[in-house]
């Protein structure tokens, strides 16, 4: 990548960063801190961590559906998965 004729170094670089992995822990408030500490170019992003919430998010965008298994695949097929591919691609950018 280039900036008025100079090289940016991947230090100079901005980052966006999708952090996916397991919701049951606390590494990504680590890294967030260690992000910070070092003053990193850096944006995190991650899925909905509020189990509660994300399983609501159908219903809340799509209607009450009164059948939990239905309720689940709507939120974590079609509206969390659509926002986690929307996040991985602005990451990617």
């Amino acid at each position: 990548m280039e900036t008025e004729g100079v090289k940016m170094t991947i230090a100079q670089r901005s980052w966006n960063v999708y952090l996916s992995g397991e919701i049951h822990t606390n590494w990504r408030d680590r890294i967030q801190q260690l992000v910070e500490e070092q003053g990193l170019a850096v944006r995190l992003m991650g899925p909905e961590l509020d189990h509660a919430k994300s399983d609501r998010c159908g219903e809340h965008l799509l209607g009450e559906e009164p059948d939990s298994f239905w309720r689940d695949h709507r939120a974590a097929s079609t509206l969390v998965g659509e926002g986690r591919w929307e996040l991985l691609v602005t990451a990617a950018s």
